[in-house]
């Protein structure tokens, strides 16, 4: 029997709701650029093929009872992520560095 949750997909979920968050919120600051119409359009793009990536993330961790239970602050730089699945508790640990450099890439690789 394995006893361990699909960490794989608890991070691809963590990713895409942390990258989703940034963009949401650096959306509401571009107003004081000269080329916000333009960069606006592109992050709606962005933010609009996150939101269908985080639909697909979350569907396929109802199909594996994989539920996100909540984080907590570990540290000053560290933060634990739990998540449940099928009765197994698991807790995913990043320090906030880390976690700040996976959703950068995650944004950058959406933004090409």
């Amino acid at each position: 029997m394995n006893n361990l949750i699909n960490h794989d997909l608890a991070h691809q979920y963590l990713i895409a709701e942390f990258t989703l968050r940034t963009l949401e919120r650096d959306l509401k600051h571009l107003n004081d650029l000269k080329t916000a119409e333009v960069i606006e359009k592109l992050y709606e793009d962005v933010l609009t093929e996150v939101r269908a990536d985080l639909v697909a993330i979350n569907a396929q961790m109802k199909r594996e009872g994989l539920r996100f239970v909540g984080e907590r602050k570990i540290s000053e730089v560290f933060i634990g992520f739990e998540f449940n699945q099928k009765g197994i508790s698991d807790e995913l640990r990043y320090a906030n560095y880390a976690l700040r450099n996976h959703t950068l890439q995650a944004i950058k690789i959406k933004l090409g």
